[in-house]
């Protein structure tokens, strides 16, 4: 299983951003490469966020899902039910909006952190953690509440020690 589980705004910000195709292709080298390894992965429900968006990035997502089959992965049982932990907690603990929760529950977001919940991982995300008085629901304080690490992309391709080739 992967090390690294990734959130859509990983892509998403890199994209748009400080990694964008045409300035930073080694960056999407690294994550490929990093995936073909093993090291780095998505719930498929990531890849479903990134597709919707019909661009450049659902056109690298489609072709690295065809060179890594082990990429974008289908939750399996133990992540299942890590998901129905955290839906449960999300809806019924956390204090949050009941439509916060709902957005958040229709998501990846809650996918990537069952993921790495159940495969002991790291999630990725570029989100903040935010004060215990914010109804919206974020990947950061809901990793904190189940101990889950969680690094920003920047700190994962630290770990990760392949430098970026321009």
């Amino acid at each position: 299983m992967p090390t690294f589980w990734l959130d859509s705004n990983v892509f998403m910000q890199a994209k748009n951003l400080y990694y964008a195709f045409d300035i930073a292709p080694g960056f999407w080298d690294v994550i490929l490469e990093s995936a073909v390894d093993g090291l780095i992965g998505c719930p498929m429900m990531v890849y479903d966020e990134i597709a919707k968006g019909g661009d450049d990035l659902a056109t690298w997502a489609s072709g690295a899902k065809a060179v890594c089959g082990g990429f974008f992965i289908e939750p399996d049982k133990n992540t299942q039910g890590s998901f129905s932990t955290i839906a449960e907690y999300v809806v019924k603990g956390g204090n949050y909006h009941p439509a916060q929760s709902a957005l958040f529950l229709k998501g990846a977001d809650p996918w990537v952190i069952a993921c790495a919940s159940g495969s002991k991982g790291v999630v990725v995300t570029q989100e903040k953690l935010v004060g215990t008085d914010s109804k919206k629901v974020k990947i950061p304080n809901i990793c904190k509440h189940y101990g889950i690490e969680y690094v920003s992309c920047y700190e994962m391709l630290r770990r990760i020690g392949r430098p970026l080739k321009v």
